[in-house]
């Protein structure tokens, strides 16, 4: 809030001549550049001065909008200290200031979650654990002793742990939000009381039976030198990994990116990657992939073998390609999405094969004729006759089984968000 209103020098400059009385003797205070006049318009300067740096003093005051004094706010509510090391950019440690005064009589636990909320976990809950689900709790991951579960609170919440289950406890915060959290409330908690974090964020592995998980936007799965990309790190837990030995047949990673996120880019002329172990798909199975092309009139491919006729990608008519095993089959009747998309394809008990795009409605492919034979998926971006893909692909998930409507939906609800799709 501003002391004072803001005024122009002329502004200033009549409101003090209006101070001046009428007559003889003060004539001059308006005629232009006499001694007086001058005088005025020398002091109006100076006091515009005084006003504004006041000005500009009350608004510094604010922690919120801080700038000039916000080393003194640092050192007025004690930081650095251990969980606030004073560093990070202006906004981050005017954060900082307000989170120590928050954290002053923090004791239920609404007022843990009004401090979660301030760090960012806008849809954190903290919550005393459930005494009457004894047993089994519902954090399955922790032995918890009857008389010790009154004790205890759960703070749930995507981010709040990095990664996926299972975690170690106590967990290692990787980001600068979550080493707050768990300092802030180490330090207020009442002693006796014991706090457990869970990521409540979707993961793809909470499905059963994901078979393989590639993720272009967590780059520490991605082994690369100067751009190029030789290995593609599984995130399923079974480590089949992707490679490329070749630097020529390498794709790029860190140059483009789908909703700000990193993905892979396939040249289309010879950059592919070989997983570890083949793919085979007896029974039913599904598929996600997020991608892009850059040419909708040539046969491309996202999946394939080098070996086997199985295969998932576009053909030279803009349609999707799909042949589901090994028996030569093929279906071609479903337009490819244009833009960023994410493609979802399933085989069902009954090998029956369906495919969509972007969340829609699933489309009956091979004309409702059941495919029987396995399907085998050893290359990204490639198949056996040589149809390289062209753009980009962001993130495959495979599972060894037909997913239910619902977790297909949660699968997608992770997947729009994130890629901006």
């Amino acid at each position: 809030m501003k002391l004072f209103s803001d005024q122009s020098k002329e502004q200033q400059s009549n409101s003090l001549a209006s101070f001046f009385p009428a007559g003889s003797a003060f004539e001059s205070v308006n005629l232009e550049d006499s001694v007086l006049e001058n005088f005025i318009e020398g002091l109006s300067c100076e006091i515009k001065r005084v006003y504004d740096d006041m000005n500009d003093l009350s608004e510094d005051y604010d922690i919120l909008v801080t700038d000039e004094l916000l080393s003194k706010w640092e050192s007025a509510v004690g930081i650095p200290d251990d969980c606030f090391l004073g560093n990070g950019d202006k906004a981050e440690r005017r954060l900082h200031v307000l989170l120590k005064f928050a954290k002053m009589n923090v004791q239920t636990a609404s007022e843990f979650q009004e401090l979660a909320v301030l760090l960012g976990f806008s849809d954190a809950t903290v919550t005393p654990l459930n005494a009457a689900a004894f047993p089994p709790y519902d954090v399955p991951f922790i032995p918890i002793s009857a008389p010790d579960s009154r004790y205890t609170i759960v703070v749930r919440g995507a981010n709040v742990v990095s990664g996926v289950p299972p975690y170690d406890v106590p967990f290692t915060p990787s980001s600068n939000n979550q080493s707050i959290l768990s300092c802030i409330f180490d330090i207020v908690k009442p002693a006796n009381v014991q706090i457990i974090y869970v990521n409540t964020q979707f993961s793809p592995t909470s499905l059963e039976n994901n078979v393989l998980w590639d993720d272009a936007s967590d780059v520490s799965f991605i082994t690369e030198s100067s751009g190029s990309a030789s290995q593609w790190n599984d995130k399923s837990g079974i480590g089949n990994n992707s490679t490329q030995g070749t630097g020529s047949a390498q794709p790029t990673t860190g140059t483009d990116t789908i909703n700000g996120k990193n993905a892979l880019d396939f040249d289309g002329t010879s950059d592919f990657m070989s997983l570890d172990s083949d793919l085979s798909l007896v029974d039913d199975w599904s598929i996600f992939i997020v991608s892009n092309t850059d040419d909708t009139t040539s046969v491309r491919m996202l999946l394939g073998d080098d070996t086997n006729n199985s295969k998932i990608g576009i053909n030279a008519s803009g349609n999707l390609f799909v042949r589901a095993d090994n028996l030569g089959s093929s279906d071609e009747t479903l337009a490819f999405a244009s833009g960023n998309s994410i493609l979802y394809i399933s085989k069902d008990a009954s090998d029956k094969v369906d495919a969509a795009f972007n969340g829609g409605s699933l489309n009956r492919l091979f004309a409702d004729v059941a495919q029987t034979g396995t399907s085998i998926f050893g290359r990204i971006g490639v198949d056996d006759s040589a149809n390289f893909w062209d753009g980009n692909i962001a993130e495959i998930i495979v599972y060894d089984r037909a997913l239910s409507a619902s977790e297909r939906a949660e699968v997608e609800s992770d997947l729009t968000p994130k890629w901006g799709i």
